[in-house]
C-alpha cells in the first residue's frame, strides 16, 4: 500500500502503479479474514480480488518498465519539473514487482493452508 502511495504521487495522481493501493489493502483484508477463520469462502472471494489487482499491477509496472511515462520522444522542448522521473519511475515499478510476487505467493499458501482441511 505503502508503495501504491509514492507511485501515485510519483505519476502526478494517475492511477496507473497506484493499483498498489487497493491490492494492498485487499490482500491484507484478505490475510485478516484467512486468519481470523472466518470461512474459507469470504477469504477466497478477497483472494480472487487481490490477485486480479496484484496481476494488472504487474502488468502495469511492466509497462512503466518498458515504456517509462517521463522518456520523452520529442525534439521539443520539455518542462522537467512538469514530468516524474523515468529512473525513479522505474525503480518503483521495480519494487512494486517484487512486492506483488511476494505477496501472490504469500497468497497462494494461505490457499493451501485455508484449503488443505
Amino acid at each position: 500500500m505503502v508503495m501504491g502511495s509514492v507511485a501515485f504521487i510519483e505519476e502526478r495522481q494517475k492511477f496507473n502503479m497506484g493499483l498498489g493501493i487497493p491490492a494492498g489493502g485487499i490482500s491484507v483484508l484478505a490475510a485478516a479474514t484467512s486468519a481470523a477463520g472466518a470461512g474459507a469462502g469470504a477469504a477466497g472471494v478477497l483472494w480472487v480480488a487481490a490477485t486480479c489487482l496484484l496481476i494488472a499491477l504487474v502488468v502495469q509496472s511492466c509497462r512503466t518498465i518498458l515504456d517509462p511515462p517521463g522518456l520523452e520522444h520529442s525534439d521539443g522542448p520539455t518542462e522537467e519539473d512538469s514530468r516524474p522521473s523515468s529512473r525513479d519511475l522505474v525503480v518503483i515499478a521495480c519494487v512494486q514487482i517484487a512486492l506483488a510476487v511476494a505477496t501472490l505467493l504469500s497468497a497462494a499458501i494461505c490457499a493451501r493452508i485455508d484449503y488443505s482441511t
